[in-house]
Order: C-alpha cells, then sequence, then structure tokens
C-alpha cells in the first residue's frame, strides 16, 4: 500500500514539474515577443486632437493591434473625402472585432501636414465628420520618421513628395505576432475587417 502510494506521489510531482515547464516554455515564447518593434519604430511624441502627448512605439503600437491611416484635412481628392466615411464603417464595426479577438482594436488618423492639423484644427475636423478615432499631429520631421518606418514611400522622389499619394492606404500593424498588412483606405469594410483579424489573430 505504501509503495502505490509512493508511487502515486511521484508521478503527480513528475506531472507537476511537465506542466510547470510547459507554462515557463510559453510565458518565456510570450515574453520574446515583447518589444518586437521597440528599435523599427520611432518613440517620438505626437499630439492627440484633445491635445493628449502620446509616444509613437510606447503608447500607440505597443503590444497592440492598431490600424494606422495618414490624412490631412485640407485633402479634397476622392481617397480623403469618401475615405475617412469608409474609416467610419470600419469604425463602427470594431466592437464587434473586439468581442471575437478579445483584445481591442485601436485606429489612428496622423496628419501629412501638421503645421496647418493643429490639435484644434483635428478636433473640428474629427467632429465635422463625426470621427470616433484618434487623429494625430507632430513635428513635420517625426512624422516623416514614422512614414518612413512604416514603409509608406515611394521610389519617384516627385510622386513621394506629394501627401495626396500617402492618404489611400491603411496599415494595420500587431506588435504581439510582428503582423502587418496593408490594404486601400478604399476596400469594403468587410475586406478591411477580414483582415485586421488575420493580423491580430495570435
Amino acid at each position: 500500500m505504501r509503495s502505490i502510494s509512493r508511487l502515486a506521489l511521484e508521478l503527480a510531482l513528475l506531472m507537476g514539474i511537465v506542466l510547470l515547464c510547459g507554462r515557463v516554455n510559453y510565458a518565456a515564447a510570450d515574453d520574446s515577443k515583447k518589444g518586437l518593434w521597440k528599435k523599427k519604430y520611432p518613440n517620438v511624441t505626437l499630439k492627440t486632437q484633445d491635445n493628449k502627448e502620446l509616444r509613437f512605439y510606447e503608447n500607440i503600437i505597443k503590444g497592440k493591434c492598431v490600424v494606422i491611416n495618414f490624412m490631412y484635412t485640407t485633402c479634397d481628392g476622392e481617397l480623403c473625402t469618401k475615405g475617412i466615411e469608409n474609416l467610419k464603417e470600419v469604425q463602427a464595426g470594431l466592437e464587434d472585432l473586439k468581442k471575437h479577438l478579445g483584445y481591442e482594436v485601436f485606429m489612428y488618423s496622423i496628419t501629412l501636414d501638421p503645421k496647418t492639423d493643429t490639435p484644434e484644427v483635428l478636433k473640428d475636423y474629427a467632429t465635422t465628420h463625426n470621427a470616433k478615432w484618434t487623429f494625430l499631429t507632430g513635428r513635420p520631421e517625426d512624422i516623416e520618421k514614422i512614414r518612413l518606418a512604416l514603409g509608406q514611400t515611394i521610389s519617384d522622389a516627385k510622386k513621394d513628395a506629394e501627401r495626396k499619394n500617402h492618404t489611400g492606404l491603411i496599415q494595420i500593424l500587431y506588435e504581439p505576432t510582428g503582423k502587418k498588412q496593408s490594404i486601400s483606405v478604399m476596400a469594403k469594410p468587410q475586406r478591411i475587417w477580414g483582415m485586421i483579424e488575420r493580423v491580430c489573430t495570435r
């Protein structure tokens, strides 16, 4: 009887060790993803439409599922005018997507014309368009660093210098897995939701 009890105890201890090792390995794998993009993206300071300061890496993309696009309030092209209306539909569906993913999806629009687009101007723009996500401005050189880091560039220097050429894409990023994708700002909301789900699923 004692030998059986001792064997059962040894088996229980062995199983406990195996489970503990599994948890440690899982935690180590999870920790290895933390700070994955710390050196990839600048940690410059931006300001929201409410004049709140946010660091690009630390506060905006670190450990999050984020949807980012570039814009500017004086843009009158189709990609800008219809693009924001499409983004409103996308944003309206994020609550359901959050329930499915189990965590929040954050949306950010970054101005390409920070000299004009102060926090006050961005707030008026967001209010006028009933856009309920975060708009960002900052120093021109800092926004340029972000644009370059996100790879939103055109090989033709003349075309690259034209702001309107950078308003047509949405970028979806998820640091915990290192996944990212781009899609047209004019794509159907269902396609955008589908891409967010694929990118932001562990």
